[in-house]
């Protein structure tokens, strides 16, 4: 683990079809801050929104360290709408956990996606895109769809890609997709 907070400029892609809902947590660490973003789509959680204290001196302490270095964040939550693309600069120095949720409308059965970027991951500019793939279809009864069957619902996966300053694909942390059932019209 890096004891310098790197800031890391990220570029977050939703080419999904879906409304995803993505928070982004950080282990431990006294660094982890969102120096910039200039979207509606991130909502930075502060320390200060989940716990208040009552202490003169540790509000003037947070307020100095606030101008300095943005507020210390508990998490950030991302809402990225289907093929929006949007920026944040998040500084920290132990790894980053995301956890993508499926929110849109005719989705069951969902659970959540995650995966870990280490601190090996920091410093340089990095795009990570959102896409789905589409899996097996199934009846109303909940079986596979064969034949001559009418489908009803079919799975679908979100994934996750990573990107370099160069725009070349990275080999990087392994990912658990966002899965759930969506509805076929």
């Amino acid at each position: 683990m890096s004891i310098i907070a790197q800031q890391t400029l990220f570029t977050f892609t939703n080419k999904s079809k879906h409304f995803l809902e993505v928070r982004i947590v950080a282990e431990q660490d006294d660094s982890f801050r969102l120096d910039t973003s200039d979207s509606e789509y991130v909502i930075p959680v502060t320390t200060s929104d989940v716990a208040r204290s009552n202490s003169t001196f540790s509000s003037l302490v947070h307020m100095v360290l606030k101008i300095l270095h943005g507020e210390k964040l508990h998490e950030i939550k991302l809402n990225l709408p289907a093929g929006k693309t949007v920026k944040a600069s998040v500084r920290c120095t132990s790894s980053l956990r995301f956890d993508t949720k499926i929110r849109s409308k005719g989705a069951t059965e969902t659970m959540a996606g995650e995966f870990d970027l280490g601190p090996e991951y920091h410093g340089d500019p990095m795009r990570i895109v959102w896409s789905h793939e589409m899996g097996y279809a199934y009846t109303d009864s909940g079986d596979v769809s064969i034949g001559a069957s009418v489908a009803t619902k079919q799975d679908v996966h979100i994934n996750s890609s990573f990107y370099d300053k160069k725009n070349k694909k990275m080999s990087g942390p392994e990912v658990t997709p966002a899965c759930c059932k969506v509805d076929i019209l």
